[in-house]
């Protein structure tokens, strides 16, 4: 009987405890406690609670082409113009002649892929996608419908740059 009586003085206890235990002061969700008084209050979160300080910066990139097949890519770029300057540069320095931007691409990924049609001749299909997974599936999607052999040739993505303040 005093086992009993004992376990039933700690259930109550430990029940009349946890009735003290509240989280974030015992508010509902979207508030916070509020002072200025000595009543206990609860007021909604602020527009800015718990806001990072900072940005997302676009980052762009862009693939040229020479007259002769020869690429060059560009990515991590602050603008669309030093995106296709650099492109062009990195096809030219590859050895291509009348390098030409064809794609440009912003917080994405670009991907090519080569592959041969029904003839045996030699093809490239692009594509861009938010993510590399989604861009490389786009790629050997558009490459499979125009024949076969397909395979990925070249990836590279400029994602968006964090920028504290």
């Amino acid at each position: 009987m005093k086992e009993m009586m004992k376990r039933w003085l700690l259930s109550t206890a430990l029940l009349l405890a946890s009735s003290f235990l509240h989280a974030e002061g015992g508010c509902p969700p979207g508030m916070i406690p509020h002072s200025g008084t000595d009543i206990s209050t609860c007021a909604p979160l602020p527009t800015n609670y718990n806001k990072p300080n900072g940005h997302w910066l676009r980052q762009w990139g862009a693939s040229a082409v020479g007259d002769d097949g020869t690429s060059g890519l560009s990515s991590n770029q602050s603008t669309e113009d030093e995106a296709k300057q650099a492109a062009i540069g990195n096809c030219e320095a590859r050895g291509g002649k009348q390098c030409l931007v064809d794609n440009t691409f912003s917080n994405s990924c670009l991907v090519i892929a080569n592959g041969k049609d029904s003839f045996g001749k030699n093809y490239s299909t692009v594509a861009g996608e938010v993510t590399l997974e989604k861009s490389i599936k786009m790629a050997m999607e558009l490459c499979k419908s125009q024949g076969t052999e397909c395979h990925i040739f070249r990836t590279i993505c400029s994602p968006p740059r964090w920028i504290s303040e």
